[in-house]
C-alpha cells in the first residue's frame, strides 16, 4: 500500500515537473516569437523609410536612375505592400506571430529588392558624392575669400569713421554700414563652422547643405556689393575761393545755402578739397578721379588730367578754376566721378 502511494506521489511530481517545463518552454517560445515580431516591425519601418527615400531621389532627380518611371512604380508597389504588412501586424499581433516565418521571408525579399536599387544607384552615380564634396570645398574657399574682403571692408570703414570730419548724419550712415558688414561677417563665421562639419557621405544631406550655403553666399555677396557701393564716396568735399579784404585773406566756401552771395569779380581761383574712402585702395594702387564743373547745366570745366589720390591720410587739393578771366555768372555744380560713377552728390553753388 505504501509502495503504491509513493509511486503515485512520484508520478504526480513528474507531471508537475513536466508541466512546469512545458510552461517555461512555452513562455520562452512566446518571448522569442514576440522578439521576432518586434524585429519584423522594425525592419518593415526601416524598409518603408528607405523605399520612400529612393522615391524622393527619383522625383527630385538627385540620382540618375535608369528607367526612372518604371522603377518609381515598382518602388511605390513595394511601399504599399510594406505598409499593408505593417498595418496587419498592428491589427492582429497573434495572427502575425502565427505567421512570423512568412513575414520574415517577405522582409528578406523586400530588403533584397531595395538593396538592389541602392546598388544600381551607386553604380550609376559613381562620383556623385565626391563631386558634391568637391563643390562644398569650393564653396568653403569662396566663403573664406569673401570673409577676407569683408574684414578689410570693416577695417576700412572703421578708419573712415575715425578720419571723417563731415556731418553727423553721414557719420551715422557709415557706422550703420560698418555694423551691417560686421553682422554679415558673423553670419559667415557660423556658415564656415557649418561647412567645416559637412563631411557626410549622405548625398541628399550634402546637396541640401550645398544649395543652402550657395544661396546664403549669393545673398551676402549682393549685400556686400551694395554696401561697398555706398561706401565708395568722397568725404569732406568742399570748394572755396580766397578774397582779400583790408590786406587780409579770407576763405569763402562755395555752397548752395546762400549764406553768402558769391560775386564773379571775387573769384579768379577756385580750390577743391576732398578725401576718399579707403575702400578705393583695395589693390594697393593709386586711383584716378575726374571732376567736371557744369554751368547752367552744361559742362564748363573738365579736369582733363585725372586727379590722382595717393592715400586717405592727406587731403587732395587742386585748382579747379585758375583762369585769367573771372568766373562767369551762372548756376554751377561740381561732379566728382570714379570711372562712370559719381562719388559725391552734385555740389551746387551760384555765382552772381
Amino acid at each position: 500500500m505504501k509502495e503504491r502511494s509513493a509511486f503515485i506521489v512520484i508520478i504526480a511530481l513528474l507531471a508537475v515537473a513536466l508541466f512546469a517545463g512545458w510552461l517555461m518552454m512555452s513562455r520562452r517560445q512566446r518571448a522569442t516569437d514576440e522578439q521576432r515580431l518586434a524585429n519584423v516591425k522594425a525592419d518593415l519601418k526601416r524598409l518603408e523609410d528607405r523605399i520612400n527615400s529612393e522615391i524622393r531621389n527619383i522625383e527630385e532627380g538627385t540620382f540618375a536612375f535608369s528607367s526612372s518611371d518604371s522603377l518609381r512604380s515598382e518602388l511605390s508597389r513595394i511601399s504599399d505592400a510594406v505598409g499593408k504588412d505593417r498595418r496587419a501586424i498592428l491589427s492582429d499581433e497573434k495572427k502575425a506571430i502565427a505567421e512570423i516565418g512568412e513575414l520574415e521571408t517577405k522582409v528578406a525579399r523586400y530588403d533584397e529588392f531595395i538593396s538592389g536599387v541602392g546598388m544600381e544607384r551607386d553604380r550609376k552615380t559613381g562620383g556623385f558624392i565626391a563631386n558634391l564634396q568637391e563643390e562644398l570645398r569650393k564653396t568653403k574657399a569662396r566663403l573664406e575669400e569673401l570673409m577676407g574682403k569683408n574684414r578689410t571692408l570693416s577695417a576700412q570703414l572703421a578708419n573712415t569713421i575715425k578720419q571723417f570730419k563731415g556731418a553727423r548724419q553721414e557719420i551715422e550712415r557709415l557706422k550703420a554700414e560698418k555694423a551691417r558688414v560686421d553682422r554679415i561677417l558673423e553670419e559667415q563665421t557660423r556658415l564656415q563652422d557649418s561647412l567645416s562639419s559637412s563631411l557626410s557621405n549622405n548625398a541628399t544631406e550634402l546637396r541640401r547643405q550645398l544649395i543652402a550655403a550657395q544661396q546664403r553666399l549669393n545673398a551676402q555677396e549682393a549685400e556686400i556689393a551694395r554696401l561697398r557701393g555706398l561706401s565708395m564716396k568722397a568725404l569732406d568735399f568742399k570748394a572755396y575761393y580766397v578774397i582779400t579784404r583790408l590786406g587780409n585773406d579770407r576763405v569763402v566756401l562755395l555752397d548752395d545755402k546762400k549764406l553768402m552771395r558769391h560775386k564773379n569779380n571775387d573769384i579768379d581761383k577756385m580750390y577743391v578739397e576732398f578725401r576718399v574712402n579707403e575702400i578705393f585702395f583695395d589693390d594697393g594702387q593709386d586711383k584716378k578721379f575726374e571732376l567736371t564743373m557744369y554751368r547752367n547745366g552744361q559742362p564748363y570745366k573738365l579736369v582733363r588730367e585725372p586727379i590722382i589720390v595717393g592715400n586717405t591720410n592727406t587731403k587732395t587739393m587742386f585748382y579747379m578754376f585758375d583762369g585769367k578771366n573771372k568766373l562767369e555768372t551762372g548756376n554751377y555744380f561740381l561732379r566728382l566721378t570714379y570711372g562712370d560713377e559719381p562719388i559725391i552728390p552734385d555740389y551746387k553753388f551760384v555765382v552772381e
